[in-house]
């Protein structure tokens, strides 16, 4: 196990009954028996999603985020969040997922290739529909490719919303949807 120094939270214990079951059992059967490909597919895939983040800043159709305190919700392995933890300006990062198994044993890997500073990222077990924090927490809200994982695309969007400062972002990008 690969030492890290974000925080996890654990999930809230409404959790299964709320969470997309489908989803969750993919990501809690399935990918629990890849942990290891999970890793190194990862790794090898990260150069092409540098290179996408640094043209979309170069084009400055993605600012350089936005806030202290930043949501990603379908983290995954906190990729996106490792590179977030990296802007000076991001004093926190939640990275929402629901699979324990990516946010605890591939994303310290992740975070570790990719030199995150991560004592700026909590990783929080828990789904998009029942998130537990403050309303007008945070500064901006991203979804990387995961929106099109919501049970319910509107909902989703109310609850990020909810959270989301007067004035704050909510982007998402590489959707098919």
């Amino acid at each position: 196990m690969i030492k890290t120094k974000s925080k996890f939270i654990t999930p809230p214990k409404d959790f299964s009954n709320n969470v997309n079951k489908g989803e969750k059992y993919f990501r809690d059967v399935i990918d629990k028996n890849r942990t290891e490909e999970l890793i190194t597919g990862w790794k090898s895939s990260m150069q092409g999603k540098l290179g996408y983040i640094n043209a979309l800043k170069k084009a400055k159709i993605l600012p350089t985020y936005y806030g202290e305190r930043v949501l990603e919700l379908g983290a995954g392995c906190c990729w996106f969040g490792s590179i977030l933890s990296k802007e000076d300006s991001i004093k926190e990062i939640y990275c929402v997922d629901l699979s324990e198994n990516l946010l605890k044993n591939v994303a310290p890997h992740i975070m570790g290739y990719l030199h995150a500073r991560d004592e700026k990222i909590v990783r929080v077990l828990n789904d998009y529909d029942n998130l537990k924090f403050e309303k007008d927490f945070f500064d901006s809200v991203a979804f990387d490719s995961s929106l099109h994982h919501s049970k319910d695309v509107v909902k989703t969007l109310e609850i990020a919303n909810n959270v989301l400062k007067k004035g704050g972002y909510v982007i998402a990008h590489r959707e098919p949807i």
